[in-house]
């Protein structure tokens, strides 16, 4: 079938699709046998390869009897240190406005409070932890975002308002149109093929079908040669039945001139579920690269670079311990006329405690004198790690926290640590803009297909709870930008060292010379200066107790009233820091009567504050 014929029945439609699925399917086979030749090195199974034929990855034979065949793994410390590093990323994200207009403004934090309700609906932190892992492991993972019809408050029985849902997809689901187009906007077409336990697709889709077998990945025990004089067991990256599962085919065909609204399906087995028009505005999924490759769409992993090295480094080290087993075993020299029974030398000479006889006047047998290790060889197992290691984009001191041999100075030791960071600062800037456009897609998803005004519950600053009032009508923006920097280019050492070089110059010092309390309280969270709850203690919980009356106070909903062991001076500067913010201003105008009580609320602390002063300041000439 050719893009030009349109179907017109469900059998028509099912065989376009499983068509192009399985034409994309072979095309993509090298792909596929890297993906799983990397998770085979990374859990251990090193001594395999990719048959140049069949394009399968199969076992290496060993080249000659009795060789070691041991297993030196250093790829996975290597990526573990990566996840780490990337783990440690923020990816909390705000909206522009659209204008500076004060309408626009308000909506743009609506956006915002939206996204991070997002995250928490769909525990993105987890999904983005597992999302890093595939996309360290194959190069690319990705996340499909859709509105689901069973989530959200519930209308009546059986009836939801719908949400928001996405979740992670594998390399090994995904069948672009185009191997060679490198972004999802730029691909007429994509399918997605997944293995999903028939109970699952009933809940999902409503559709009860027959499951059957089906084959799909997963890491599985194998049993390696002898070495040491055990059997090895490790995991290797194979192949596995499933039952009572079915194939799900989604395909997603991007807008056009002959489908202006794009297209859509769902084939479950044999049964086409859904077949129209594409439900949004673009295809709705997100692909997370570690390292991007121009002019493909699959990214690449650095296990991909590593695998040669290691070779290299399993063979060398292999080679090394085959020298010392030989040159350890004393091996026994014996002269041609050396007058030793040869019978008895080989049947017996190596028994503990064995007494060797030879004829008076022959020359005696000697041990072999063992050769050592040149300098040479240490050498270049070291260069083969260092080689690793900067294939990875790590150093020594980020994997084991030790300085390089010969690096002695902070300055130079500074520059290792920015130069780590730098490095793998290009996979988490890949992560962070995948996460923006995963967010772009959500708040189109939002504003496409919600009804009315929604109410959302969001967790905002100090942990306070706030209610969300929306409609689509207030999504007007998709200009996002993350609201910190990226942590491996201004990581918390970079943060300590501005801290203190500001703290030097006295730009933190107050009109009197002091040094705020805030301040303050920073500096023992950056520095991690024993526990910060109880090092703060009464004047942090001050500042969160004023802080919350902040949030009572422009909603109405909490009377808030003074209380004994309000600290009034601290309570004062909280509420003019908050009064002085654009925030204010639009409540203000939004809400005279709330603010005018606002007001009063400080007016009363101020007095109270101004009554203990006087009483302090009587209290000290009486006694003087």
């Amino acid at each position: 079938m050719t893009d030009h014929e349109i179907p017109e029945t469900a059998a028509d439609v099912i065989a376009m699709v499983d068509e192009r699925l399985e034409k994309i399917r072979n095309d993509r086979r090298n792909w596929e046998a890297q993906w799983i030749l990397n998770a085979n090195f990374y859990a251990g199974h090193q001594y395999c390869d990719i048959h140049p034929v069949g394009l399968e990855v199969h076992e290496i034979a060993p080249t000659r009897k009795n060789i070691e065949r041991a297993v030196f793994n250093k790829i996975t410390p290597l990526m573990q240190t990566r996840l780490a590093n990337l783990e440690m990323v923020d990816y909390a994200m705000t909206v522009q406005p659209r204008t500076n207009e004060l309408d626009d403004i308000e909506k743009s934090e609506i956006a915002t409070g939206l996204l991070r309700y997002a995250q928490q609906l769909g525990d993105f932190n987890v999904i983005k932890s597992t999302m890093i892992q595939w996309a360290e492991l194959t190069g690319t993972a990705f996340v499909l975002s859709w509105w689901d019809t069973q989530k959200g408050e519930e209308l009546m029985q059986g009836l939801y308002e719908g949400d928001l849902n996405y979740g992670l997809l594998t390399p090994y689901e995904v069948f672009p149109a185009d191997l060679y187009e490198q972004e999802i906007k730029d691909q007429r077409y994509v399918i997605l093929d997944q293995a999903l336990n028939i109970d699952d697709v009933y809940d999902i889709y409503g559709v009860e079908t027959n499951g059957e077998d089906i084959e799909t990945y997963v890491l599985t025990p194998i049993y390696g040669s002898q070495e040491y004089g055990h059997w090895i067991t490790s995991f290797s990256y194979g192949r596995k039945q499933v039952n009572d599962a079915v194939h799900v085919k989604t395909y997603f065909e991007a807008k056009s001139r002959r489908y202006p609204d794009g297209r859509m399906a769902i084939v479950i087995g044999d049964h086409l579920c859904y077949y129209g028009k594409l439900p949004y505005n673009e295809i709705p999924l997100v692909a997370m690269k570690s390292q991007i490759v121009p002019g493909q769409f699959f990214g690449k992993s650095v296990i991909q670079d590593l695998i040669p090295l290691q070779r290299a480094y399993n063979g060398y080290m292999n080679r090394i311990h085959s020298h010392l087993a030989t040159s350890t075993s004393n091996l026994l020299l014996i002269p041609e006329n050396g007058g030793i029974d040869r019978e008895d030398l080989e049947t017996a000479a190596w028994d503990d405690g064995r007494v060797i006889f030879y004829r008076d006047g022959t020359q005696r047998p000697s041990y072999l004198e063992p050769q050592g290790l040149t300098q040479q060889v240490f050498a270049h197992k070291d260069k083969l790690v260092n080689d690793m290691e900067y294939a990875a984009g790590v150093s020594q001191l980020m994997v084991t926290g030790a300085t390089p041999a010969g690096v002695t100075s902070g300055t130079a030791i500074d520059n290792l640590k920015q130069i780590d960071s730098t490095r793998m600062s290009l996979t988490a800037e890949n992560i962070r803009g995948s996460v923006l456009g995963l967010a772009k897609i959500w708040l189109d998803i939002y504003k496409r297909y919600s009804m009315g005004y929604r109410a959302v519950r969001v967790v905002g600053n100090n942990n306070i709870g706030a209610a969300l009032t929306w409609s689509r009508d207030e999504l007007n923006s998709y200009e996002i930008k993350y609201e910190a920097e990226n942590e491996l280019i201004f990581n918390r050492e970079a943060r300590k060292e501005a801290f203190l070089a500001a703290l030097n110059l006295g730009l933190y010092t107050d009109q009197n010379g002091q040094i705020p309390e805030s301040i303050k309280q920073y500096g023992i969270e950056l520095f991690n200066v024993g526990n910060f709850g109880s090092t703060s203690n009464e004047i942090e919980l001050q500042r969160q107790n004023a802080q919350r009356e902040n949030s009572f106070l422009v909603t109405g909903t909490v009377p808030v009233m003074r209380d004994y062991i309000d600290d009034h001076q601290i309570h004062i500067q909280e509420h003019r820091v908050y009064m002085l913010q654009l925030d204010f201003y639009k409540f203000e105008k939004r809400m005279p009567t709330l603010a005018g009580a606002f007001k009063n609320h400080v007016e009363e602390h101020k007095n109270i504050l101004v009554q203990q002063l006087k009483g302090i300041e009587e209290n000290g000439r009486d006694q003087g």
